[in-house]
């Protein structure tokens, strides 16, 4: 454009006339000073192999750590778990043969007492109650 600008100005046109070259973006045309760059210095590498290792270790005790805390919980809690449900299981049921074993014992005081204390003199049955279990009639 500054081209043509010239060549109009040769063949003799008015400068008035010729218009001015629009700049959307100016440039400046300083001269830059060479900027020296800074040495970059390298970093020490640190032996990563032995802290890898270091690390490997400390995860490694500290899930041991943590299974051992998992398998006292198991062991110590009262719910059935994998470890110990047969035993859970087996007292489970012994504490119901006892309480069982109880009640009928106390059913069959029970009857003893209204047989003798309503005056009919049955032989009792072989209940299966020791004489020391059974409640004497004078009491």
């Amino acid at each position: 454009m500054r081209k043509l600008q010239a060549q109009l100005k040769e063949m003799g046109v008015e400068d008035e006339k010729i218009r001015p070259v629009p700049l959307f973006v100016t440039f400046a045309h300083e001269e830059e000073k060479p900027v020296a760059r800074e040495r970059i210095i390298p970093k020490k590498k640190k032996d990563t192999a032995r802290s890898a290792l270091r690390v490997s270790v400390l995860i490694n005790i500290a899930l041991a750590i943590l299974v051992g805390v998992m398998f006292s919980i198991a062991i110590t809690s009262d719910n059935p778990n994998i470890i110990n449900y047969r035993n859970a299981v087996l007292d489970e049921y012994a504490s119901w043969e006892q309480e069982l074993t109880e009640r009928e014992k106390e059913v069959r005081r029970k009857e003893i007492e209204l047989r003798i204390g309503s005056g009919t003199e049955e032989a009792p049955e072989d209940d299966g109650i020791s004489e020391e279990d059974k409640i004497p009639a004078g009491e």
